[in-house]
């Protein structure tokens, strides 16, 4: 058996999917947006073969490392066997989602953001010179000097679950703004947020990571009640899914599917249990670190759905 794997694509993975492969004769590699595969010979771009499974019982074959429904990155497999197996012109080709394909909430859910305007959201002045909209997704990719173009709700919340796709096209920094917090954090918001940083690790709750050793000494916090999340340095250039809950002062978050946080519980002393906006970060250009010499941060989101949790939930 010889098996020849292409490096990864990534594509949307439902309950059932068929991955089809343009295999036969077709008028010139490259055309329309295809890309011909091992050409003239040439298997330099092919790997050998991974494989993820979603749990110990699935076959090789399946290869997914998410579960239906979340965006998957997969090897393209072609596996002879029994005999003698003949391909050629294979061509691929990137799927993109359409703008009507976009945005369109679960049932359960609404969408936060419809992809055409910018309907139910605050903009500051400097909010509608930051961002855009472009095919359905919302995007910032401008060099901001100052704070203060960060995209918020116009209603508030308190409890929920929040879910959205994010992209980020180069090295970045964002974050997922929600509640307000009670102790004075200096220069860094009032509002607590769960970071999306392209390096240096994602997925923090800034409210513990930038609060105050004095603050942290006076309250008595323990190093073992912070809330602590494994390193992820998401990939750039490719969307990732999150999803957070927020219930009274217990919180859970998903990235991509791998539980980040399962009801952590937030100090009394820390959360405010008064609704708030919702808001998507547009961070201020970084200089001198490991985000690079100058970046401007661009930042990406599309399927921004919520759903509020009624008190008797």
């Amino acid at each position: 058996m010889q098996t020849k794997t292409f490096p990864s694509i990534g594509f949307p993975l439902s309950a059932a999917t068929t991955l089809l492969l343009l295999i036969g004769q077709t008028a010139g590699a490259g055309k329309d947006g295809w890309t011909q595969l091992g050409a003239d010979g040439d298997f330099a771009a092919w790997n050998e073969p991974t494989y993820h499974h979603i749990d110990e019982g699935s076959p090789p074959a399946v290869n997914a490392a998410k579960p239906p429904g979340q965006w998957q990155t997969l090897d393209i497999i072609f596996q002879g066997d029994y005999g003698p197996t003949a391909m050629r012109n294979i061509r691929v080709r990137p799927w993109k989602a359409r703008a009507e394909e976009l945005n369109v909430p679960p049932e359960g859910f609404s969408a936060l953001f419809n992809g055409k305007d910018f309907t139910g959201w605050n903009l500051s002045p400097k909010a509608r010179q930051f961002w855009s909209i472009d095919d359905g997704v919302l995007k910032s990719h401008g060099l901001l000097r100052e704070w203060g173009a960060d995209l918020a709700t116009e209603r508030k919340y308190r409890d929920f679950v929040l879910m959205l796709d994010f992209r980020m096209p180069t090295i970045s920094d964002s974050g997922i703004n929600f509640r307000r917090l009670i102790p004075e954090i200096q220069g860094f918001g009032n509002q607590e947020q769960f970071n999306l940083r392209s390096k240096g690790g994602m997925g923090h709750l800034e409210s513990y990571y930038f609060l105050p050793q004095e603050t942290a000494q006076k309250m008595g916090l323990k190093e073992e009640e912070k809330p602590h999340v494994r390193h992820i340095d998401p990939e750039v250039g490719v969307w990732h899914t999150v999803k957070l809950t927020m219930k009274g002062r217990t919180f859970s978050a998903e990235y991509d599917g791998e539980v980040l946080y399962d009801n952590f519980e937030y100090h009394d002393w820390m959360m405010n249990m008064e609704p708030a906006p919702i808001r998507l970060q547009k961070h201020i250009v970084v200089h001198g670190d490991n985000l690079g010499k100058e970046n401007p941060c661009p930042i990406e989101y599309r399927n921004i759905f919520i759903k509020e949790i009624q008190p008797s939930e």
